[in-house]
C-alpha cells in the first residue's frame, strides 16, 4: 500500500487544522476554558513560534474576553517583537473590554507622539481599542 500524497495547499489546510486543535485543548474532554485561555497565553508568550500562530491565539483570547488574560497580554504588547503582533494585541485587549487594559493603551499613543511611528492600521487599531475602553472607564 502506498503513503497517500498531498500537495501544498492540502499540507496547508492540515496544519492549521492540528494547530487548531492544539489551540483549543486537544480532543480531550476534561479541558477547562481556563485550561484553555492558559495554553493561548503560553502560545502567544512563546517567541519561538511563527508570529501567525502567536497572532492566531491573541485573537482567539479577545474573541473569548478573557479578562483573566489582561495583565499577561499588556506585557507582550509591551515587549512584542513584531508590528502584526502588537496589533493582535491591541485588538485584543479592546475586544476583551476591561478598562485596565486603557493606562497601557494610552501609554502606547504616547509613546508614538514621541520617538516612534505606528504603522497606519496599527494606529487605527490602536485608536479604536482606546476609544472601546474609554467608553468603558469609570470618569475619573
Amino acid at each position: 500500500m502506498s503513503s497517500p500524497t498531498f500537495n501544498e495547499a492540502e499540507c496547508f489546510i492540515i496544519g492549521m487544522l492540528v494547530g487548531l486543535c492544539l489551540i483549543n485543548g486537544g480532543c480531550q474532554p476534561n479541558r477547562t476554558a481556563e485550561d484553555g485561555a492558559e495554553r493561548l497565553l503560553r502560545i502567544a508568550e512563546n517567541s519561538s513560534l511563527e508570529q501567525i500562530e502567536r497572532g492566531y491565539a491573541v485573537e482567539k483570547l479577545g474573541a473569548r474576553k478573557e479578562k483573566a488574560a489582561v495583565p499577561r497580554l499588556i506585557r507582550l504588547l509591551e515587549e512584542h517583537d513584531s508590528d502584526a503582533l502588537g496589533a493582535d494585541v491591541i485588538i485584543a485587549l479592546g475586544d476583551i473590554g476591561d478598562p485596565d487594559a486603557l493606562p497601557a493603551l494610552l501609554h502606547v499613543r504616547d509613546k508614538d507622539r514621541g520617538d516612534e511611528y505606528l504603522p497606519g492600521p496599527i494606529n487605527v487599531a490602536l485608536n479604536r481599542s482606546i476609544e472601546k475602553l474609554s467608553k468603558k472607564s469609570p470618569p475619573r
